[in-house]
Parts: structure tokens; C-alpha cells; sequence
């Protein structure tokens, strides 16, 4: 009986957090004035400016006419106004060959400057992990309008990391660096040669803790049966 009653309160937990989740979020303040060269893969070769900057969000929908480029999860218990929704965001560049360092710089905004009672970095913590990624998926298809594109979100949280960095709330105005590994270099050089823009994916380290809908149904047919075991059990 104990048992049963502890699954029922767990069950309940559940579903409260997926409805009032805290965010851990940074970039979530990228609107004007977003300017052309806040995001760069500066190399050994120069500086190249992101030729597209976009985010999926866990349901795998993405705008290409919104160039904002949130990562982590925002939530609706505070100024993040967001709907428990979990973001990855990723950025594509032309590159060239012969790239032997290379460091992503991404402007992580301090709204203060612009409007009060806003934020770029959202996080009841001291601070978050910012995570790059290689990005399989074709260029072509990142870069355009989709729904329902979850194995796009996936993507650009997984697969082999080029680099992380750990930001914190005061590096709001400041460019964020990533200084990018062997594997993301190789990766750069090998889309030079094929004559290919290059993208590289984000994610926010322990972002995606929110429960997804399927797991908020799962909860909720567990609460029902365990109820229905209760009413049995009374009735015997």
C-alpha cells in the first residue's frame, strides 16, 4: 500500500514539473539589435560570419526567418515566458581549407543595455555548460521552415562534441568563446573541400529535464491505474 501511494506521488511530481519548470537557458535574449558579426568562426584563416543562426526546439520545429539562436530549456515558472520548451540552437559558415584552430564566438546579448527586465542567460545556478556538436543532418535541410523535425533537435545536441565552455550570468555583453577540438576542425576541412557550408550544433548541458508529452501521458495513465487499484482494493 505504501508502495503504491509512493508511485501516486511520484506520478504527481512528474506532471507538476512539466508544467512549471525553471529555465536554464542562455542566448534567450537575441532579438534587435542583433548584428551581423555577433556570431563568427574565427580560424587561422580569418573570421567568418554565420551565414544562417536559428534554434529546433524539442518538437522539432524551426522558422528560417528567425535568426534567434536560444539554447536550454525555458520554462514557465519565471521571465523566460516560455512553455517548458527545451531549444538547441546551430549555426552554419562558409569555410576554407587549411583550418588548423578554429574558435566559435557567439554574442551572448545584455538586454539591460536595451530593455529592462530581460535576460540573455536564465538559470536559478551560479552557471550553465554550453555543449557544440557535429551536425549530420544536410545543410539545406537545417536551414529551412519545419515541424515536426524531432531527429533535427536530436542531432544538434549529440553526436561527436567539438567543444564546450561554462557561462555565467556576468558574461552577459561579452562574446562566448568555444575553443573547437581536432574533430571539428577536421570536420571544417572536410566540408572546404566538398565546396559545403559547415554547421555545428548547441545544447545546454542537463537542459532537458522537462518530461516530454508521451512521458506526461505515461505518468497520467500509471496515476489513473493506480487510482482504479485503489478503488479495486477498497471494494474487496
Amino acid at each position: 500500500m505504501k508502495r503504491l501511494v509512493l508511485m501516486l506521488l511520484l506520478s504527481l511530481m512528474a506532471v507538476s514539473v512539466a508544467h512549471a519548470a525553471t529555465s536554464k537557458a542562455i542566448f534567450a535574449f537575441t532579438y534587435p539589435p542583433y548584428q551581423l558579426g555577433d556570431v563568427e568562426l574565427q580560424t587561422n584563416n580569418g573570421n567568418s560570419v554565420a551565414t544562417m543562426t536559428g534554434w529546433y526546439d524539442m518538437g522539432g520545429n524551426h522558422s528560417a526567418s528567425n535568426p534567434d539562436y536560444i539554447v536550454g530549456l525555458c520554462g514557465s515558472s519565471d521571465s523566460c515566458n516560455g512553455g517548458d520548451d527545451v531549444f538547441n540552437d546551430f549555426f552554419t559558415f562558409n569555410v576554407t581549407p587549411g583550418t588548423t584552430s578554429a574558435v566559435l564566438s557567439v554574442y551572448l546579448p545584455d538586454p539591460g543595455a536595451f530593455q529592462s527586465g530581460l535576460s540573455a542567460f536564465y538559470c536559478n545556478c551560479s552557471s550553465l555548460t554550453y555543449q557544440s556538436w557535429d551536425v549530420s543532418t544536410p545543410i539545406a535541410l537545417l536551414q529551412s521552415d519545419n515541424t515536426g523535425q524531432v531527429a533535427i533537435y536530436n542531432d544538434l545536441g549529440s553526436g561527436t562534441m567539438y567543444g564546450s565552455v561554462v557561462v555565467v550570468p556576468a558574461d552577459q555583453g561579452t562574446q562566448i568563446l568555444i575553443t573547437l577540438n581536432s574533430a571539428a576542425i577536421a570536420s571544417i576541412n572536410a566540408a572546404a573541400a566538398n565546396g559545403e557550408q559547415w554547421a555545428v550544433g548547441g545544447s545546454i548541458f542537463g537542459a532537458a529535464t522537462t518530461p516530454e508529452p508521451g512521458t506526461i501521458s505515461l505518468a497520467l495513465t500509471g496515476l489513473g491505474a493506480g487510482l482504479g487499484m485503489l478503488r479495486r482494493r477498497k471494494l474487496i
